[in-house]
C-alpha cells in the first residue's frame, strides 16, 4: 500500500514538473495501449483459422489467400502503428528529457556554496543524475501499459480456461521463477548505491587525466602515472565488485529461466500433444492455444517487470526528489532597492564568526568592520588568515554563524542572495577563463552585450590595449582559446587575469571585488595597475585582497587578519606608525625589493 501512494504522490509531482505539454503523451499511450491489447488477440485467431482452412481440402485458393492477406494488414498494421507511437514517443521523451535535466541543473545553479562543503551532497547530485529519461516515461505511463497486460491477460486466461485449466496453471506456475528473478535483480539499486564514493573517486581522477586544464601539471610534475594508477585503483574496486555481482546474479538467472521454460513450454507442449493424440485437438488448436499460453505468459511477466520497475523507479524517483527537495536552494528574500544598483551604500559587519561544515574551528571569528561607499578598502594577510572567507561572506556566497551583515543598515538576510549577488563584481584567485568568443565572455555578468568602445576603455584601465589589438587583431568576435574554434586564442595567465579585471568592469556593479586579482604579474605591473584601475572607477566601492602589500598602500583603508581575527585596520600611514603586524609585513617584503 505504501509503494501505491508512492507512485500517486510521484506521479502527481511529476506532471506538476512536466506540465501540460506531457497531455498529449497521455492520450497517445491510451491509444497504444488498445491497439496492443487487440491486435496480438486478432493475430493469433487469424493464424488459428489459416491452419484450419488449410486442413480442409475443400478450400479454395481465394479464401486461402483472403486469410494469407488478413494476417498479412495485421502484422503491417501492427509494424505501421509502432512506427508511428514509436517515432512520437521518442519526441516526447527528447522533451522531457530536456525538462528533467533542466530541473535538476537548475536545482545545482541554485544551490548555496555551503552544499559543495559536503561530500554526502556530490553523493546525492550523483544518485540524483542516475535517474533517465526511460525511467520517468515508463514510470508515468506504467499504469497504461499494465491495464493493457491485465486486460490481455484476462483474456487470454478465461480462453485457456474454456479448454484446460491446466494450460492456466502452467502459465500462472511459470511466472513463479520470473518474481524471484526480479526481488534479488532489483538489490543492484542497494548494492550500487554504496558504491558511489567509489565512482565519484574515479570520475575525478578520470577528469585530472582528460581535461585540458590539469594537463600542464601533470605532465610536469610527471603525476601522469599517479593519477592513471589512481584511477584504475578505484575501477578495479568497482569493476570487481560488478564482476561479483553479475556471475552471482547470472546463475541465479540460468537456474530460474531453465524452470520457466520447463513450465512454459516443454510440459505444456507435451500435454497439447498428449491431447492431440486423443484427437482432441487438431494442429490448429495446437498452435492457437501454445500461442495462447504464450501471450499468457508474457502478460503475466510484463506485469510482474511493471511492477518490480515500478518499485526500483521509487526508489531512483524518490533519490531524485530528494535532492530537488533538500533546503540548500539561494535564499529567497525581498530584492535590494534599485538604487543600490548605482551606489552601494554603507556595508557593516557586526560581530560576524563563521565556521564551515564539518570544521571544528572558526573561518572567522568576531570580526567587525566598516566600508563606506565609494571607499577603497584592501584586505591583508597570510595564508589562511580569513580573508577569501571573508570575501564570500560579503557576497553573499555563503551566511554568517554568528552575527551580523548590514547593507544600508539592513541585514543582509533580508534579501533574496540572487539579488545580493547583483550588488558585487569578483574576480576570484581562481578565476575561470571563459572559451567563448571574446566579445561575449566580457559581457558575461552584464545586463547586455558590451560595446567595441567600451571594451577598448576598459583595458586601457589596466594597460591592456595591446590584448585587443595584437593578440585579437582588433577582432572581438574571435574566440578565447581552441576549444570552440580552432582559429581561438591562446592568452597567458596574466592576460587571462586583465581580461577578468576588464570583465569587472564591463559588468558595471557597484562594488568591485578584487581577491588576489594580479598573481600573474610582477610587484611593478600589479602596482601600476592597480593605481590606474582605481583611479578609472572612483566613483565605485572597492575591495582588494592581496599578499603584496606595496600594491595597496594607497587605498582609503586598509584591514590586516590573522587567524580568523582582524587584528588591525587603518590607512598605510597610521599602521606604520602603529608598527604592528602591518608595519613588520610591509618592511619585510619592502627589503626583499630593495
Amino acid at each position: 500500500m505504501k509503494n501505491i501512494q508512492l507512485s500517486v504522490r510521484n506521479i502527481v509531482i511529476l506532471f506538476k514538473i512536466l506540465g501540460k505539454e506531457q497531455l498529449f503523451g497521455l492520450i497517445l499511450r491510451t491509444l497504444s495501449t488498445v491497439v496492443n491489447i487487440v491486435l496480438p488477440l486478432l493475430l493469433i485467431y487469424f493464424q488459428k483459422r489459416l491452419i484450419q482452412l488449410i486442413q480442409i481440402e475443400t478450400t479454395s485458393e481465394k479464401i486461402l489467400i483472403f486469410s494469407v492477406v488478413s494476417i498479412s494488414c495485421v502484422l503491417l498494421a501492427k509494424k505501421i502503428l509502432e512506427i508511428i507511437f514509436g517515432f512520437i514517443n521518442s519526441v516526447l521523451n527528447n522533451k522531457l528529457s530536456c525538462k528533467l535535466e533542466y530541473t535538476l541543473h537548475k536545482k545545482c545553479v541554485n544551490a548555496q556554496l555551503r552544499a559543495y562543503d559536503n561530500h554526502e551532497i556530490y553523493d546525492k547530485m550523483t544518485i540524483a543524475n542516475r535517474i533517465g529519461t526511460s525511467t520517468i516515461t515508463n514510470y508515468i505511463f506504467a499504469f497504461f501499459d499494465i491495464a493493457g497486460e491485465i486486460m490481455q491477460f484476462l483474456s487470454s486466461a478465461i480462453i485457456l480456461c474454456t479448454f484446460s485449466v491446466w494450460l492456466l496453471a502452467a502459465a500462472l506456475i511459470g511466472a513463479i521463477p520470473g518474481i524471484f528473478v526480479r526481488i534479488f535483480g532489483n538489490k543492484y539499486e542497494e548494492f550500487d548505491k554504496k558504491r558511489t564514493s567509489i565512482v565519484r573517486r574515479m570520475n575525478y581522477f578520470k577528469n585530472i587525466a582528460t581535461k585540458g586544464e590539469y594537463t600542464k601539471e601533470t605532465k610536469l610534475f610527471g603525476i601522469i602515472p599517479f593519477v592513471c594508477g589512481e584511477h584504475k585503483r578505484y575501477y578495479d574496486a568497482w569493476a570487481k565488485s560488478e564482476l561479483a555481482y553479475r556471475d552471482e546474479d547470472n546463475r541465479r538467472r540460468i537456474i530460474w529461466q531453465s524452470a520457466t521454460s520447463l513450465l512454459i513450454m516443454v510440459l505444456p507442449s507435451l500435454y497439447l500433444i498428449w491431447r492431440a493424440s486423443l484427437n482432441e485437438i487438431d494442429v490448429a488448436d495446437f498452435s492457437y492455444y501454445l500461442s495462447l499460453l504464450t501471450l499468457c505468459h508474457g502478460n503475466l511477466t510484463a506485469i510482474i517487470n511493471h511492477l518490480f520497475d515500478n518499485e526500483l523507479a521509487d526508489s531512483r524517483i524518490k533519490d531524485y526528489f530528494e535532492f530537488l527537495n533538500m533546503p540548500i536552494d539561494s535564499r529567497e528574500g525581498e530584492d535590494i532597492p534599485a538604487e543600490w544598483l548605482k551606489e552601494i551604500p554603507r556595508i557593516e559587519f557586526q560581530n560576524v564568526s563563521f565556521r564551515y561544515s564539518g570544521s571544528e574551528t572558526n573561518a572567522l571569528d568576531n570580526v567587525n568592520f566598516v566600508i563606506e561607499a565609494h571607499e577603497k578598502v584592501a584586505i591583508v594577510g597570510l595564508n589562511g588568515a580569513g580573508k577569501t572567507t571573508l570575501i564570500k561572506l560579503l557576497c553573499g556566497l555563503y551566511e554568517v554563524s554568528e552575527g551580523k551583515i548590514l547593507i544600508g543598515g539592513r541585514n543582509i538576510m533580508e534579501f533574496s542572495q540572487v539579488s545580493v549577488y547583483r550588488l558585487f563584481s569578483v574576480v576570484f584567485q581562481d578565476f575561470l577563463n571563459y572559451e567563448m568568443p571574446f566579445i561575449e565572455s566580457l559581457s558575461l555578468g552584464g545586463e547586455e552585450k558590451v560595446t567595441a568602445e567600451a571594451v577598448y576603455e576598459a583595458f586601457d584601465h589596466m594597460d591592456g590595449r595591446n590584448i585587443v589589438e595584437k593578440r585579437f587583431l582588433g577582432d572581438l568576435n574571435r574566440s578565447v582559446g581552441k576549444i570552440i574554434d580552432k582559429d581561438g586564442v591562446e592568452l597567458s595567465g596574466g592576460e587571462h587575469q586583465k581580461v577578468a579585471l576588464a570583465r569587472s568592469i564591463l559588468q558595471n556593479r557597484p562594488m568591485i571585488i578584487l581577491d588576489e586579482p594580479t598573481s600573474n604579474l610582477d610587484a611593478y605591473a600589479e602596482t601600476a595597475i592597480l593605481k590606474n584601475f582605481l583611479s578609472h572607477i572612483y566613483q565605485k566601492s572597492v575591495v582588494i585582497v592581496s599578499h603584496r602589500l606595496s600594491a595597496v598602500h594607497f587605498v582609503d583603508k586598509i584591514i590586516v587578519m590573522e587567524n580568523a581575527h582582524i587584528i588591525e585596520q587603518g590607512t598605510h600611514s597610521e599602521l606604520m606608525k602603529r608598527n604592528g603586524k602591518y608595519a613588520s609585513m610591509y618592511e619585510l617584503q619592502a627589503s626583499q625589493y630593495q
